[in-house]
């Protein structure tokens, strides 16, 4: 889904550890260089206090400690258990931040730190470890590295010039128009979408003159010649498909800034009705410049 440099997964690895075999305890791993300390923290729980202070100040240690207290007690004093279980959230977290299937990876992400989640003891978490990063591993190495031709392209296009002649048949109101954008065809503008659909026409109707955002993604059935609304966002159009899709509906991004990155929500059609919110997560770079994916939220 977005940018993954060659080799980083393989230096920052390499990196992780040397400085686990010359490093005892809680300082047995790296910081990543995230601006959040809990995203810090979510790749590695065993930041020893003196890195959190250093790093974010004496009031993030409660912070830190809280994280601990989710893990076995005596995880940080097993420098190589922590360096693994680092490695594994850097990988699984780049890997989400980075597939062209995100919601996918991210119920196969969430079965496994399920499986972290349920040990109550390091060993455990060490006999799982090993086949979790071989998994993530080799997923980042299938994983296209994106190209010009395969970055997200905005679901928007071009405006439609006559859409009374293209739009030929489509019934208004739209869907919950009349509390975003009252009126008639005059309060809307179309657009044609970078989406295609075998068999079905498509089109992308946003009110005019507006100040927040708002999208209605059209459909026409070419059998019934009926249009009807797949998708309905009343307060964001910036939505995104990756190009080269083999979904005859394509998966979308919504992309919307936030003060932790980049705020990501995956849609994916449900079936011959509509699109349905899946998941969501921020994506954040690390000092490398590696893409990766916090806070994983799945929407019922």
């Amino acid at each position: 889904m977005l940018q993954l440099k060659n080799g980083l997964l393989a230096l920052f690895l390499l990196l992780q550890l040397q400085h686990a075999q010359a490093q005892t305890g809680a300082d047995a791993a790296l910081r990543i260089g995230f601006t959040s300390l809990q995203q810090e923290l979510s790749i590695n729980p065993c930041l020893s206090d003196r890195v959190v202070a250093d790093l974010y100040g004496p009031a993030a240690i409660p912070v830190a400690e809280q994280e601990r207290k989710k893990w076995p007690n005596n995880l940080c004093q097993n420098p190589l258990t922590v360096q693994a279980l680092a490695n594994w959230h850097f990988s699984s977290s780049a890997l989400l931040a980075n597939t062209e299937r995100p919601v996918v990876i991210a119920n196969l992400i969430r079965e496994r730190n399920k499986i972290l989640a349920d040990c109550s003891s390091v060993s455990c978490i060490s006999q799982q470890l090993p086949r979790m990063l071989e998994w993530a591993r080799i997923n980042l190495d299938r994983t296209p590295i994106a190209t010009a031709e395969n970055r997200p392209v905005s679901v928007i296009s071009k405006p439609l010039s006559h859409p009374k002649i293209s739009l030929r048949g489509l019934q208004l109101p739209l869907d919950q128009q009349a509390k975003v954008c009252p009126g008639g065809e005059e309060s809307l503008e179309f657009y044609t979408t970078s989406i295609l659909v075998p068999g079905a026409a498509l089109a992308v109707a946003r009110c005019a003159h507006q100040g927040k955002a708002s999208m209605w993604l059209l459909e026409k059935d070419a059998k019934t010649s009926a249009w009807k609304t797949i998708l309905f966002s009343p307060d964001d159009d910036g939505f995104f498909i990756l190009p080269n899709t083999r979904e005859e509906h394509p998966t979308l991004f919504l992309k919307k800034r936030v003060p932790a990155g980049e705020l990501i929500t995956v849609y994916e059609f449900n079936g011959n009705t509509r699109y349905q919110r899946k998941i969501s997560f921020v994506v954040s770079p690390d000092e490398f410049g590696m893409l990766h994916a916090f806070d994983l939220s799945f929407i019922p």
